[in-house]
């Protein structure tokens, strides 16, 4: 893995741990390292679906005091129906032979949070192009083994290999969460990839 990527899911585990003041820190290494403020602005951006609004919100104000106004990114249009088509699609990519017995599970539980995770999270964030869909996974890996959710976190290794990356991408993402994460999470996510590859 690059060091971009190191860095991008060291943030995304930063927010997920809460940690705002070393969140400073590292967005000043980034700037350091020529990061460019897109990508670190779409990491941010994705937290909020694993860390929620109040953790965006927090980073989007560091990642403003570090960057000024190189913080002052414009976006896409906001169109319901390409969202869905394009967090559709995003879905399909991402969890492969496992899409419908999720649909399933999503449908059984709430239609109304299905249509939201595919609208919201699949299409309308997750679909941004300023990150790769391969690359958002392994955020996504890197967040959910910070916070560990064992489901999510098994479905997006999942993911992260359905969507292209090797086993040594999705263990240096959770590697990456060291000094934001928990060593039994780090342990079991590791864990993890070993049964998702069997």
């Amino acid at each position: 893995m690059n060091k971009q990527k190191l860095l991008l899911c060291k943030i995304a585990s930063c927010i997920s741990a809460k940690k705002f003041k070393k969140l400073q820190e590292l967005l000043s290494e980034c700037k350091n390292n020529s990061i460019p403020s897109q990508l670190i602005y779409e990491t941010i951006l994705q937290s909020y679906l694993f860390n929620g609004f109040p953790a965006a919100i927090n980073a989007l104000t560091i990642f403003k005091k570090v960057y000024g106004n190189e913080s002052l990114l414009k976006g896409e249009n906001f169109s319901v129906k390409k969202f869905e088509n394009r967090g559709k699609t995003n879905l399909r990519f991402v969890y492969g032979n496992k899409t419908e017995k999720l649909v399933s599970l999503m449908q059984s539980l709430s239609e109304e949070f299905l249509q939201w995770m595919i609208i919201e999270g699949y299409g309308k964030v997750k679909g941004r192009k300023w990150l790769t869909l391969k690359d958002r996974e392994l955020l996504n890996v890197a967040m959910l083994s910070t916070n560990y959710y064992e489901d999510q976190l098994k479905a997006h290794i999942r993911g992260a290999l359905f969507t292209n990356n090797t086993v040594q991408e999705i263990t240096e993402s959770i590697n990456s969460t060291t000094e934001y994460n928990l060593k039994t999470n780090i342990k079991k996510a590791i864990r993890l990839i070993n049964e998702q590859i069997v």
